[in-house]
């Protein structure tokens, strides 16, 4: 029995995904819920809560399976891409944890660094996008080697754009929506499905490549 099916754990993970976005239309938007207690566990728009739990799970599990296929690779450039990949989303695991760059808005005011978006919110968005651009250039023969290996590279490439989507372009379109509103319950269920949906693709790709050396048959 293969315990690391990777069609099987990605159903899991989307069944999942999409029981968290029903219990957070069902708990904070469609049912009366007498408990706060229970709005906060479901909420997408809040953290120290089960969906963030789920989120940063997700993004940890990116970074283990990362670490442990580029152990499997022996050309020099394709290895350390995994490895600088891996510590990126245990870097996000951690941030969506702490909530750094929820609140690297305070750190940024008192430097008098603004942000054009409303209430000044989103300057991480411009610090990620810099930092993104400076890791692509100094790491671009990783990247490169990264592009030319095949073993799922699509499922990842669509992991990674649904996953910024959800992560960055969802939540620009928010900022112009008032809390409570339609529109911003639309854009909150989007964004955080896309950002999980992302996450889960992310995993599956990996596992896709780890079942090409074999691995999973190795530790059994």
């Amino acid at each position: 029995m293969n315990i690391f099916d990777k069609d099987k754990t990605i159903k899991l993970l989307l069944i999942l995904n999409f029981t968290l976005l029903v219990l957070y239309l069902l708990t904070n938007h469609i049912l009366t819920v007498p408990s706060y207690t229970v709005l906060h566990w479901f909420d997408f728009d809040d953290e120290y809560n089960i969906p963030a739990w789920f989120s940063s799970a997700q993004l940890f599990v990116i970074f283990i399976l990362s670490i442990i296929y580029s152990k499997r690779l022996h050309e020099k450039y394709l290895k350390r891409s995994y490895i600088v990949a891996g510590y990126t989303f245990l870097f996000f695991s951690v941030d969506e944890t702490a909530m750094i760059h929820e609140d690297s808005k305070h750190i940024f005011e008192k430097m008098l660094i603004y942000s054009p978006f409303p209430n000044g919110n989103g300057i991480w968005i411009f610090i990620y996008f810099a930092i993104a651009l400076v890791l692509a250039f100094v790491f671009r023969r990783e990247v490169s080697a990264f592009l030319n290996e095949k073993i799922g590279r699509t499922v990842w490439i669509i992991g990674v754009c649904i996953f910024v989507i959800g992560g960055v372009a969802s939540e620009i379109i928010g900022f112009s929506f008032d809390n409570g509103s339609l529109g911003k319950i639309i854009e909150i269920s989007v964004e955080e499905t896309l950002e999980l949906l992302g996450q889960s693709l992310m995993i599956y790709a990996l596992m896709s490549k780890l079942d090409s050396t074999n691995f999973s048959d190795r530790l059994l």
